[in-house]
């Protein structure tokens, strides 16, 4: 399996939309403290498997009490009352089939007065689909709980991912 592009919206250091495409070779992803460089590796993690690292707290599952960490700052402080802001990571992968996986947040601005907190938003959905071209050339879209298995057992196993990540850095 090898990642193609990486594209994120609004997820985390990465303001509006932005990608990367990735070689089938060495790639080198260079940068000074606080570039970007661990919330890239964020957005893949978050991507297949739902959590994130924050330095203090080490891994956590994103939820309706912490959503506010896959998101930009900026798009945060500058939405209006009753505007609906999404954070987006989508893969383009190829593992004997090209697969786009997708993950999601999308959020409404509710209230002025903090816009860091997660009471000045209403929750509005997550959303994870895997898609990829079957047997027979049709687009096939696997959506949330479906997507996620399908991820765990067919193309990245949890238990694998202790060896992707080690604060910020591949090993």
């Amino acid at each position: 399996m090898y990642l193609k592009k990486i594209i994120t919206e609004n997820f985390q250091s990465y303001y509006d939309k932005n990608s990367i495409s990735i070689e089938k070779k060495l790639n080198l992803i260079l940068g000074t403290i606080g570039s970007g460089k661990s919330k890239l590796f964020n957005a893949f993690y978050w991507n297949f498997f739902g959590d994130i690292y924050k330095y203090q707290d080490g891994w956590i599952s994103i939820s309706l009490s912490n959503f506010l960490s896959v998101f930009n700052k900026k798009i945060l402080k500058d939405a209006e009352i009753n505007e609906t802001v999404k954070a987006k990571v989508v893969l383009q992968i190829y593992n004997e089939k090209s697969y786009i996986v997708s993950r999601s947040i999308e959020i409404r601005k509710i209230d002025d007065k903090e816009p860091y907190v997660e009471s000045s938003w209403k929750y509005i959905k997550e959303e994870l689909i895997v898609s990829f071209d079957n047997a027979d050339g049709n687009r096939v879209n696997i959506e949330n709980y479906d997507a996620q298995n399908y991820i765990n057992k067919k193309m990245l196993p949890k238990e694998i991912s202790k060896y992707i990540w080690f604060q910020g850095e591949t090993l």
